[in-house]
């Protein structure tokens, strides 16, 4: 993620739904940023953990693979991006590993899957970063080009996975009983950014 100049939104709180089988002591604040980096211009996310030393001690982190796209992210530590253009129905879905591994998912409505949904190529592909220290966080930035134009609806998730295998699910907003990730109800973020750089 070299080269980028970024413009960082306030930081928002994920919350973690009640149904979670791991009971995390653990919080993740994200920002967003619209950015201009040597492979074009794109959004940029943070997504930082903090809490006790000893709940942070109890989390899985994948270890690292070569990055690349992988299905199956959210069933241990993964965060995720949803993001619509408010007056459409259609989203998309951008899932990050620790491992570098990333998935991005089109949807014509609610969970119905577009046939062209296949993953970005070089060099439209997002990226992840996992960032251990001073405080835990996922980088991650995803190319403007796989983003529906504005105005958006945006929503923010993660998964964190302890290291007996239960799951902690957070996002913005839970509307139902059961963590349900894909509930638009769920995606309360409208941001105001600036507009995405012109790419040199």
């Amino acid at each position: 993620m070299a080269g980028v100049n970024a413009l960082p939104s306030p930081a928002v709180a994920l919350q973690i739904h009640p149904a979670s089988a791991w009971p995390a002591a653990l919080s993740v604040q994200v920002t967003l940023a619209v950015v201009g980096s040597e492979a074009g211009p794109g959004l940029l996310l943070s997504y930082q953990l903090q809490g006790p030393a000893s709940e942070l001690a109890c989390l899985h982190i994948p270890a690292a693979e070569t990055p690349g796209p992988a299905d199956g992210l959210w069933q241990s530590t993964c965060f995720e991006l949803f993001v619509a253009r408010q007056d459409q129905v259609a989203y998309r879905e951008f899932n990050f590993s620790p491992s570098g591994r990333w998935a991005c998912y089109a949807f014509s409505r609610e969970r119905e899957r577009t046939p062209a949904d296949a993953c970005p190529r070089a060099p439209e592909m997002p990226s992840a970063e996992w960032l251990p220290s001073p405080a835990p966080a996922q980088m991650v930035w995803v190319p403007a080009v796989l983003l529906p134009e504005r105005p958006w609806q945006i929503g923010l998730s993660a998964v964190l996975a302890h290291r007996d295998g239960r799951l902690a699910y957070l996002a913005l907003q839970h509307p139902k009983d059961r963590p349900d990730f894909h509930d638009r109800r769920g995606w309360t973020l409208q941001p105001e950014l600036p507009p995405f750089p012109a790419h040199r």
